[in-house]
């Protein structure tokens, strides 16, 4: 999956998706000349009990993967 966002990064990414989850990570990121310096993402999609959850983590260059956004949204 190729995903471009607003931050100024192109990124290609791999991983598994199941009925329930989803779990893809960066192989390639392209960054425009202003975007911020990001060596990698995961993302973690899941369906649970009337919610779906949401979690990224971020590498910087020359960093492991550190959590960096996450939510939940639940029906009501």
């Amino acid at each position: 999956m190729q995903l471009v966002n607003s931050a100024g990064l192109s990124e290609m990414l791999t991983g598994v998706a199941g009925d329930l989850r989803w779990e893809l990570t960066t192989e390639v990121v392209v960054p425009t000349p202003t975007a911020r310096p990001v060596a990698g993402e995961r993302r973690l999609y899941a369906l649970g009990d009337e919610s779906l959850a949401y979690a990224t983590e971020l590498a910087l260059p020359g960093a492991d993967f550190a959590p960096h956004l996450n939510a939940a949204l639940r029906r009501s």
